[in-house]
């Protein structure tokens, strides 16, 4: 599943809840199959409600013992409602944050995770964020990736660029000492062939540093006179190369 970006902690909580229903109406349906067969197995003929409800309180326990502990987080509503539970930094949560997430939320029964306008209080504790594709990804996660020759699936995360924050600039080119993303000399690239340009915002503007085999995005060729708005769909060549912005 695609990871996406993080949402904010309304978006996540009411997305949760929906989650959490559908969950809870899968065990339903767990209950429904296994309580008739326990009970001829047992010959339990007539306890009341004490079976059913019993049988699914161990049922949500032991199912979110698996999910917690053992699937990162994953379930069959939050997979429904395209949930991934990360840290902050939009890596895995760890084994330790995990299980700290897990014995908190047994140990509440759920309910601090009830509130569907604010983040529940083992999320919090665990210091775990969620991420949908519904959400757009955080700028540094972006990257630039080759589409096609020699160095096809070469790529670089904004966030690994050095001095991003600072210059705003993502250099490419074929002289490694120089360029944040360094091509072969089969692509047909100057040694300081263009620079893209990364606003605040989002916004993508790419000069050509007067190339050979120039630098062309839209179907039109950038010159090294003034900055040119990247094409809507964040492709642009690269004398031989064709290169994409992932977002």
């Amino acid at each position: 599943m695609k990871l996406g970006g993080p949402l904010d902690s309304k978006n996540a909580a009411r997305l949760l809840s929906a989650a959490a229903i559908l969950d809870f109406m899968f065990l339903g349906f767990v209950l429904a199959t296994l309580e008739p067969v326990l009970r001829q197995e047992l010959g339990l003929r007539n306890t009341g409600l004490a079976l059913p409800v019993g049988l699914y309180l161990v049922l949500v326990l032991i199912y979110w013992l698996i999910c917690e502990g053992f699937l990162s987080g994953h379930s069959l509503g939050r997979y429904a409602m395209r949930l991934n539970m990360r840290d902050k930094r939009g890596k895995l949560v760890s084994p330790m944050r995990r299980s700290t997430r897990a014995i908190k939320k047994i140990m509440s029964l759920g309910l601090t995770g009830m509130n569907p306008n604010a983040a529940s209080r083992y999320d919090k504790a665990a210091e775990v964020s969620w991420y949908s594709p519904m959400a757009p990804r955080p700028l540094g996660f972006w990257q630039l990736v080759v589409l096609d020759g020699p160095d096809r699936g070469k790529s670089i995360e904004f966030r690994k660029v050095a001095d991003l924050l600072s210059t705003h600039q993502i250099k490419i080119g074929r002289d490694p000492n120089w360029s944040d993303l360094a091509l072969s000399r089969s692509e047909k690239t100057s040694g300081q062939h263009c620079v893209l340009r990364v606003e605040k915002k989002g916004a993508l503007y790419i000069r050509d540093m007067g190339s050979s085999n120039g630098t062309w995005t839209g179907g039109r060729r950038v010159g090294p006179e003034k900055w040119v708005p990247l094409a809507a769909d964040g492709r642009f060549r690269v004398g031989n190369a064709r290169i994409a912005v992932l977002r």
